[in-house]
């Protein structure tokens, strides 16, 4: 097969996917991300804070709220993606049910990288 190769005996190529099965994972993982900041730079601010009023605050109940749907969105749209991916891996491979993993380290370029367990 081309672009197959060996990584520490297991198999793993890329493929090209189309753009829409890409955009949505990438903009709900942005969005996870841009809360966790939020999250993170509120413990910050108040790192030296003697009580945990800021806990009980509207903004960081807010965005604490909005992490924990927008993870689970994502988790769940990570899961949809891999599911998709089985049958550009079933083409390529030839294999009826693969066991795979796989990663997308650049989201402009539409390639994912699959390993083969």
């Amino acid at each position: 097969m081309e672009n197959l190769k060996i990584v520490n005996s297991k198999e793993t190529f890329k493929i090209t996917i189309p753009q829409e099965l890409v955009d949505y994972v990438q903009r709900l993982g942005r969005d996870v991300d841009s809360r966790v900041y939020l999250i993170d730079r509120m413990f910050y601010n108040h790192r030296n804070d003697e009580d945990t009023n800021m806990f009980d605050s509207v903004p960081f109940k807010k965005y604490q709220k909005e992490f924990e749907e927008l993870k689970a969105e994502y988790d769940m749209a990570v899961d949809k993606l891999g599911e998709k991916l089985i049958p550009f891996v079933v083409e390529k491979t030839g294999i009826e049910d693969p066991k795979f993993d796989w990663k997308i380290d650049d989201f402009t370029s539409l390639e994912v990288e699959i390993t083969m367990r």
